[in-house]
């Protein structure tokens, strides 16, 4: 993952964790609330999505002078705080304060090798970084702001559509075989006749209202 690209998978995985996991593994004997529990390890983890990207280029300085002690210092430290966090968050949070711990030392090993790098007069902070840290700091604002409305938007769709009518509905079903079914559905106010086999979904005709109801009577649910 490029330094670039870090702030857009940071900012989908704290705003829309849970949509993330719901639609990667949400089936079988994975469960909405497992769904739901990733989601949160995942937020914890993107926390530390930065620095994990930007470390290796920041111990680079150290390297090029062959000055591989500073690093190994910083790293230390950050693990030291991770295990310390780990002990600390992992009664109360669970997995979630275990991954909150790996960000969080992650974050103390990338800033005190910026810092021992500034120190040393390896690093410059000068005005095109600052500005290209304003422009990623813009862009994943306006990523968040985007993914937020989306959200909150689906939120009072679903709400309204399970107010007057469920948005989709298996009205019957019929068995073919152990691999293929028909499989008749009503969406909002269209009543549809599936076809449901290995290959995929067909949609074999789009009913009208009235002899719908008459199926839906007529096959055992």
């Amino acid at each position: 993952m490029e330094p670039a690209e870090a702030h857009e998978f940071v900012t989908a995985f704290l705003t829309v964790p849970d949509v993330i996991m719901r639609a990667m593994f949400a089936r079988g004997a994975f469960s909405k609330g497992d769904a739901a529990a990733a989601g949160a390890t995942l937020a914890a983890y993107a926390v530390g999505l930065i620095p994990f990207v930007l470390i290796r280029s920041a111990v680079a300085t150290f390297y090029a002078r062959k000055d591989t002690a500073t690093p190994v210092k910083a790293a230390l430290i950050g693990v030291a705080a991770n295990v310390g966090l780990k002990l600390a968050l992992v009664g109360s949070l669970a997995q979630v304060g275990l991954a909150l711990a790996t960000a969080v030392g992650a974050w103390i090993n990338l800033l005190l090798v910026v810092l021992f790098a500034v120190r040393a007069g390896y690093l410059e902070l000068d005005s095109a970084l600052t500005k290209s840290l304003a422009r990623f700091v813009v862009c994943g604002a306006v990523l968040w702001a985007a993914l937020w409305f989306l959200r909150k938007r689906r939120g009072v769709t679903s709400s309204r559509g399970r107010a007057n009518k469920r948005l989709m509905e298996s009205r019957a079903k019929l068995a073919l075989s152990a691999q293929h079914s028909v499989h008749l559905v009503r969406i909002g106010d269209r009543d549809l006749v599936l076809a449901v086999h290995p290959s995929g979904i067909t949609l074999l005709c789009d009913l009208p209202p009235s002899p719908a109801t008459h199926i839906a009577t007529a096959v055992e649910v």
